[in-house]
């Protein structure tokens, strides 16, 4: 026959199990301790195995830095760069935070909040075709900067340029890696002209500026795609 346990007793053990559930540390899974791509690697010390030039960087990620060691950061939503030497480096959604580190931070021109993963085609390929419109207007940057880094989302084998101003067929640009620098492949686009640059599934427009030239800071011409 079992024994019923008393109301005051079976409250008492509730809260007993809630103070030590309350107690323990919370842990946070590796899969979803990192956030988002928040910034980028536009310059680093060689001889690093764990990041490199161009990299994009989740919230959440940590980087030590020997004493002296040089790294800068540029954020993609703040277009803030920072130059950090040496110290531990805790990449944020729109700035570091350090420790023990010399940091300097400046505002950049750049095209900031463009970066948006869309979890349903990352990590997925696909081929580009331009004889028919897309179903919805790409996404429109303004760039000052007349040779883009385009940054890929997925891995693909080439992007596609096509002026749109003018006529003309699309241009193949074979791609190695996650990005594709079109100032290192010799490519300038035509400062007041428009571009699209389409992979993956994905399409951006380009309306270079009329007095576009050539930026110092990564940001001022990246493209994420």
């Amino acid at each position: 026959m079992s024994r019923l346990i008393p109301r005051t007793s079976l409250q008492g053990l509730l809260w007993a199990v809630s103070g030590l559930l309350a107690a323990l540390p919370l842990t946070t899974s590796p899969a979803f301790a990192a956030g988002a791509p928040t910034a980028i690697v536009e310059d680093a010390d060689p001889g690093r195995s764990d990041i490199g030039l161009f990299e994009m960087l989740e919230s959440g990620r940590t980087i030590a830095l020997k004493k002296g060691e040089r790294l800068v950061l540029g954020y993609l939503q703040s277009c803030i760069q920072e130059t950090i030497l040496g110290g531990q480096v805790l990449i944020g959604k729109k700035e570091s935070t350090v420790s023990g580190s010399q940091i300097t931070r400046q505002k950049v021109e750049c095209t900031g909040g463009q970066v948006t993963l869309d979890k349903s085609t990352k990590g997925k390929a696909g081929v580009v075709v331009f004889r028919k419109a897309p179903k919805r207007n790409p996404r429109t940057l303004t760039m000052r900067d007349t040779s883009p880094l385009v940054h890929l989302t997925a891995p693909v084998g080439k992007i596609y340029l096509r002026r749109l101003d003018q006529p003309g067929p699309a241009k193949a640009i074979g791609v190695s890696g996650s990005s594709v620098d079109l100032r290192a492949a010799g490519i300038t686009l035509a400062p007041g002209g428009s571009y699209e640059i389409a992979a993956n599934g994905r399409r951006v427009r380009l309306d270079i500026a009329p007095n576009a030239g050539h930026t110092l800071s990564l940001l001022g011409r990246l493209v994420v795609l």
